[in-house]
């Protein structure tokens, strides 16, 4: 049985720990799902309320590591709170929109990394 090294890089909790550049990082293929989510969102200008919870919660998730950019989360959940079914359609407003737009920066950004240095815990 061969003996295992430690790895430099490593998926915890949904993110990339690269330790040997001490950065976290969205995987790849979370950053392009949840990124063309987000593009048919903004292309339709609204989604149904389920799928808002969805993109909402991989925002806050995504947030973790930007943690200014949960602001920018303020106008998406009150959107959410405003329909109680989650087969309602959400239309969005250009406040909202232009918040998405800004998210897939944001998104784009996570993907190529944080310094692990830079990421506090609230408490």
């Amino acid at each position: 049985m061969a003996k295992e090294s430690p790895a430099e890089q490593q998926i915890i909790l949904g993110w990339l720990l690269d330790t040997r550049r001490l950065l976290v990082s969205l995987p790849d293929d979370k950053h392009t799902a949840w990124r063309s989510s987000l593009e048919q969102m903004i292309k339709t200008e609204g989604c149904e309320k389920g799928d808002l919870d969805t993109m909402e919660g991989q925002l806050n998730h995504a947030a973790c590591v930007i943690p200014l950019a949960r602001h920018f989360l303020t106008r998406v959940r009150a959107a959410h709170l405003s329909r109680a079914n989650k087969k309602s359609w959400v239309k969005f407003t250009e406040a909202i929109l232009v918040d998405l737009a800004l998210w897939l920066k944001f998104l784009g950004k996570a993907r190529t990394g944080m310094s692990m240095n830079l990421v506090v815990t609230r408490r």
